[in-house]
């Protein structure tokens, strides 16, 4: 194997290996931010459904959006 085929095949792992990690990245941080926000003093359900917003219409986020017009 020549440097040119090493240098593709090394660029082609990294970025497959960037595109595996990237969802894993955001998830976390996402979750680290909704942890925050219920250390801060907000409601669990209302900071998750406040930071993930309408990912997947969850149950409870409508649940609570229902709760809070009455």
């Amino acid at each position: 194997m020549n440097a040119k085929e090493m240098t593709v095949w090394i660029f082609g792992i990294a970025l497959l290996f960037a595109l595996l990690v990237s969802p894993v990245a955001c998830t976390m941080n996402r979750q680290r931010s909704i942890a925050e926000a219920i250390k801060a003093g907000a409601d669990p359900v209302a900071a998750k459904c406040a930071i993930e917003g309408d990912q997947g219409y969850s149950p409870d986020c409508i649940l609570n959006a229902a709760q809070r017009q009455k």
